[in-house]
């Protein structure tokens, strides 16, 4: 595709001749002859690069640098300058400029600066159209959305897991908690090491510490070996420690010193080892009641909180409901080796129960083991409905009228 470059010069000889060397190199080019007139041909054309002199009449070309920024915002700016004035082009440079070069000038040097800026901009469309792609197919294509609660946090998202900061997840049993914890280990520098995970309330009080920090031989019964702890195995990556509001109040200072110095001591050891890790908590309670409650270090909630995310129920996301509904409908339809139709006018406008995502599953899978069903009822226990009283009645032309009630009836329980 031709670049488009606008070139913006009062000098009407200097501007002819450039004009004339830039279609030589097969450039489509338009013309200005003061920055006024530049700003609105930029406001009108899609410009790839803006070749403006800085000595104009009127409106100098330092001034109308913000000005051809806002309306060519996808355009580098080269500035044009006599050797006197080469102050000026260094302004133009600290205002955004992409590059100068200064008059009298070979066009050999014109074109190395020209074709330098355009392949600039040709790289960050690729990148760009690269973070297109990774959004809708990559890690955050995971996270099923369209309303703008759940827009907001994948914007957090994506700016915490370029960062090696601890992260704080919460949000309510369901909410997607281990999916965002997955997402931001896939999206950080850290992707490729290892993702540990530990559920705090899933294991026993009396192994919990074994788990998190490993054991040396001998440092209980039954310890017939030394064990790596689970912040060792997560060594160069992350470790995900779900529900931490459930963690032993007198396992916290030593948790607080790893996540502080990023070390640990084996149960039956003397020595520290140190690990590399990134932690990732995760939690359904409200940590700072929990603080208040003396049933939680207030020193080690705000080592993990730097950096928060908080998910929200999908009863505060209905507008992500018929979404969701599709995903798991399409998905388990596969899966069975079938699928269910879903018309969107027959999608619920809000979710039955406490609205939270963890749910829709097995609804869904439901609705996909029963390939008649074709919409939704809000009494259904999960929100959906077989659109049945046709395929009820369709069915009942084949079948004795005696068996009519029992018909409607299961037309009625679904």
């Amino acid at each position: 595709m031709t670049a488009r470059i606008l070139v913006v010069d009062d000098d009407a000889a200097f501007r002819g001749m450039l004009v004339e060397a830039l279609r030589d190199k097969e450039f489509e080019v338009d013309v200005a002859g003061s920055a006024e007139e530049g700003i609105r041909l930029a406001e009108a054309g899609d410009f790839d690069l803006v070749l403006q002199d800085v000595m104009l009449p009127g409106m100098s070309g330092i001034e109308a640098l913000p000005h051809l920024k806002r309306a060519a915002p996808l355009a580098d700016i080269v500035v044009m300058t006599a050797f006197s004035s080469r102050d000026s082009a260094v302004e133009a440079l600290k205002r955004g400029a992409y590059d100068y070069f200064t008059k009298p000038f070979s066009l050999a040097e014109m074109e190395v600066v020209i074709r330098r800026a355009l392949e600039k901009r040709r790289l960050q469309g690729q990148v760009q159209a690269l973070r297109t792609t990774l959004e809708r197919e990559g890690p955050l294509s995971r996270i099923i959305s369209q309303g703008q609660a759940m827009s907001r946090v994948k914007d957090m998202l994506q700016r915490v897991a370029g960062l090696d900061a601890d992260v704080l997840i919460t949000g309510e049993s369901g909410t997607g908690k281990e999916l965002v914890a997955d997402t931001i280990h896939a999206l950080s520098p850290r992707a490729a090491g290892p993702f540990v995970k530990l559920n705090c309330a899933a294991i026993p009080e009396n192994l919990l510490e074994s788990e998190l920090f490993g054991h040396e031989k001998g440092a209980f019964t039954g310890a017939t070996a030394a064990r790596r702890g689970r912040f060792e195995m997560a060594q160069g990556g992350s470790i995900l420690l779900d529900e931490i509001g459930d963690m032993p109040l007198h396992l916290q200072p030593k948790l607080l010193r790893a996540v502080e110095q990023k070390q640990v001591e084996r149960v039956g050891g003397s020595r520290p080892v140190t690990f590399d890790v990134r932690i990732i908590a995760a939690t359904n309670q409200d940590l700072r009641d929990r603080v208040e409650a003396k049933e939680f270090r207030a020193d080690l909630y705000y080592r993990l909180n730097v950096a928060a995310i908080h998910l929200p129920p999908l009863r505060e996301r209905k507008e992500d409901l018929a979404l969701l509904a599709d995903f798991f409908l399409d998905r388990i339809g596969r899966r069975l080796g079938g699928g269910a139709a879903v018309p969107g006018s027959r999608r619920p406008a809000a979710p039955p129960g406490p609205g939270l995502a963890g749910q829709r599953p097995p609804t869904g899978q439901y609705v996909g083991a029963h390939g008649h069903l074709r919409g939704f009822r809000p009494d259904h226990g999960g929100g959906f409905v077989a659109g049945a009283a046709a395929a009820g009645r369709a069915d009942s032309r084949n079948r004795p009228t005696r068996n009519r009630p029992a018909a409607q009836a299961r037309c009625e329980r679904v």
